[in-house]
């Protein structure tokens, strides 16, 4: 799908990743919060329905709070949001190792 996404750091650390995705003539967001390597948070719109998805972990990875407006949530939610998270963040962290090298 195609995505834009903004990565903001706090000196070197990733902190936060807003995306944008195009999924079915419909633009979705979404935001991403990290503390260190870890997923803290999500909020936007799911990746494999409609609505808004709001997940919480606390520092080990370890689920806290999941919600959707349209039903309940599913693993499924939980795993699509955070091997995306990952590819996001390793993805940013690249970038941004990239552009900064050097400098």
């Amino acid at each position: 799908m195609p995505t834009r996404y903004t990565p903001y750091y706090q000196g070197t650390t990733l902190t936060r990743i807003e995306e944008e995705r195009q999924a079915n003539d419909r633009s979705e967001r979404g935001e991403y919060a990290f503390y260190g390597a870890r997923l803290v948070r999500y909020s936007g719109a799911p990746l494999m329905s409609e609505g808004n998805l709001e997940l919480k972990f606390d520092i080990d990875g370890t689920l806290i709070s999941a919600s959707h407006t349209e039903r309940a949530v599913q693993e499924s939610d939980i795993a699509a949001i955070r091997g995306r998270a990952s590819l996001l963040r390793n993805h940013a962290l690249a970038q941004h190792a990239t552009t900064t090298h050097g400098h």
